[in-house]
């Protein structure tokens, strides 16, 4: 069928993302939480490829926040490519390069000189020898001391849901004309069934689908549903792949298993604790908590146990001091820190971001121990985000702008790039912020984001009214 890459659906342009837990800040930060020693030093020169670009807004928004990084971004798609080498020589961010290529084109170098691999939402999509090429290309291509980062569909919460994605794909088959309209029309016939009283999925599942089918692009699930290859993995079937290629499994690169005490109950914890091998433990932990997405960070042996000091590590704010909750509701239950470190650490960021090192020595008697706890809980709740050191960023300034005439249409990467790094950011604050709302201001610049609080003659042309 036309519009398939090796059984990948090519027909349209991805939606532009920003998945935060592949920027550098965050993938350091998470080794050093797993006593894993990250790649660099904070804005060390390093390099970055990213397998599966997609149409290359989010690596030019971390090439524009990241000037001593090299970036290199890769994908089948020749749209996703010219998207993304438009973007750069537009916004004249000369640090990153886009190549369109197969996997399976790829060769080997004669000397890897990448510190981070990273490819997201590609292995659960394509065939199991893609699969293969991005693990071999993840090896060959990184240094010693460099990490793989990747993020798939995992198993076991997808296993209903394969039963829609299998059936979705056969009837679209039957259809005629483009991906969007072949899979609305799948799940119209599915829906009609539904209505008959002959659906074979649970309203519970269709609560989902619907809800997801509000929030989501609308040509994202011909993407995520007609891949010819979609398969969630199960989490040691990655982990093995990756030890057959000299890497370990340095640990979950997202916040939600942070900690198991944070991730899941007294009786889970217990039921761990008596599973020594690290990979079927972390694969009991995926059953536990019914996992269906995950960020793996893969490093080499060498580097496991290299400890860092975790109070060097920068954050941002995610929230004001007087605007957190100071809980989350997490698996283990209702996660509460409304303590004096907490406030400490939200209350130093109110001017932008700082070192944990730095917040300690202003908050009088808590312990390293209790900014560590209260890190941990500030993270896991979305309040805080890694950080970088400040550094002259001298393109972020028109890759933000542009960002944001984007987004005044709920279009474009959901995310900002400043001095600190760069930081996921909702449309609608983007376009406040833009807008001159000074609440907005504020929240952007806590993350040391600066811009005109005046609002940009396109953004005010488009108001209504």
């Amino acid at each position: 069928m036309s519009g398939r890459n090796d059984g990948y659906l090519a027909e349209h342009v991805y939606p532009s993302n920003f998945p935060r837990e592949f920027s550098p800040a965050w993938v350091d930060a998470m080794l050093c939480c797993r006593n894993v020693a990250p790649p660099r030093a904070p804005r060390a020169p390093f390099a970055l490829l990213d397998l599966g670009c997609g149409d290359g807004m989010g690596l030019t928004l971390l090439a524009a926040a990241y000037p001593e990084g090299r970036f290199t971004g890769i994908d089948a798609m020749p749209a996703h490519v010219a998207n993304g080498q438009a973007a750069a020589a537009r916004l004249g961010i000369d640090n990153v390069d886009f190549r369109c290529a197969l996997f399976s084109e790829v060769e080997d170098p004669a000397v890897p000189s990448y510190d981070y691999v990273t490819a997201q939402g590609v292995i659960a999509w394509v065939s199991a020898a893609n699969r293969d090429h991005v693990y071999r290309i993840a090896a060959s291509h990184l240094r010693p001391d460099g990490v793989a980062v990747l993020g798939y569909n995992a198993m076991p919460w997808w296993k209903d849901v394969a039963v829609f994605q299998h059936t979705a794909l056969a009837l679209a088959e039957t259809e005629a004309g483009g991906s969007v309209a072949r899979f609305d029309a799948a799940v119209a016939r599915l829906q009609a069934m539904r209505a008959d009283g002959a659906s074979p999925f649970s309203e519970a599942f269709w609560t989902w689908f619907d809800t997801a089918r509000t929030n989501l692009p609308h040509d994202y699930f011909p993407h995520e549903y007609l891949n010819t290859h979609w398969a969630p993995l199960w989490s040691d079937q990655v982990a093995g792949a990756m030890a057959a290629r000299g890497f370990v499994l340095a640990g979950p690169g997202g916040a939600s298993r942070l900690r198991e005490d944070f991730a899941f109950r007294a009786a889970d914890r217990r039921a761990l604790a008596g599973i020594a091998q690290p990979t079927a433990r972390e694969l009991m932990g995926d059953v536990f908590s019914n996992a269906s997405f995950r960020i793996d960070i893969f490093a080499r042996p060498t580097r496991v146990g290299a400890a860092q000091a975790r109070l060097d590590g920068w954050w941002a704010a995610m929230v004001s001091e007087a605007g957190a909750d100071y809980g989350c509701a997490t698996p283990a239950g209702r996660l509460k820190f409304d303590n004096a470190a907490a406030h400490a650490i939200l209350g130093g960021l109110e001017a932008g971001p700082r070192t944990l090192r730095a917040l300690h020595a202003g908050c009088g008697g808590a312990t390293e121990a209790d900014i560590l706890n209260a890190a941990d809980a500030l993270l896991t709740a979305g309040h805080i985000a890694p950080a970088e050191p400040p550094a002259i960023t001298p393109c972020a300034e028109a890759l933000n702008a542009e960002t944001a005439r984007a987004a005044r249409h709920g279009e474009g990467v959901k995310a900002l790039a400043g001095r600190n790094g760069a930081f996921a950011i909702g449309a609608r604050s983007i376009t406040a912020a833009f807008g001159g709302e000074s609440a907005a201001l504020a929240a952007i610049r806590r993350l040391g984001v600066d811009i005109e609080q005046t609002e940009p003659a396109e953004l005010a042309a488009a108001r209504p009214g």
